[in-house]
């Protein structure tokens, strides 16, 4: 985030922008632990947004969402990369993660996660897949047909 600076002018002090990424409140490893999948790690709730390391890069994330639209910013700050991803539609809320980290493995050079792939396994795989508390609303079926069509698209 450049130091809180824009155009050469320092509009947020550097204090305040490290203190909004120290972990307040540590949240557990559901990925991990319900499926295996290691690739986020250690995440925790802070001052507005949540951090975690994410294949060994710290990663922090803020999304937001309204009926039918849905949000995420992310910020990788030691790779100086960020990605926001706008979903319209309530059936694709949990495309944000599938996009967002497939950018990164992109933008990185990294072997890709199959997170397409996953997200379409049988749900009941799917219990502890929710990367956010705003990930376990129920979805229609529409959904695997959404992540099936991104998934071509990200591989």
């Amino acid at each position: 985030m450049n130091d809180g600076k824009y155009n050469g002018k320092q509009v947020l002090s550097p204090n305040v922008l490290k203190a909004t990424m120290q972990p307040a409140i540590g949240l557990p490893n559901t990925l991990g632990e319900a499926l295996g999948y290691w690739e986020l790690l250690n995440p925790a709730y802070g001052m507005g947004r949540q951090t975690a390391s994410y294949r060994g890069r710290l990663l922090t994330f803020h999304g937001g969402d309204l009926p039918g639209f849905h949000s995420q910013v992310s910020f990788m700050p030691n790779d100086k990369i960020g990605v926001i991803v706008l979903v319209i539609s309530d059936h694709s809320a949990p495309l944000y993660n599938v996009v967002s980290y497939n950018v990164y493995e992109r933008l990185l050079g990294l072997d890709q996660t199959p997170w397409s792939k996953r997200r379409l396994e049988p749900t009941g795989r799917q219990e502890g897949w929710h990367g956010s508390a705003r990930e376990g609303r129920r979805r229609p079926r529409s959904q695997h047909q959404t992540i099936s069509r991104v998934g071509r698209l990200c591989g």
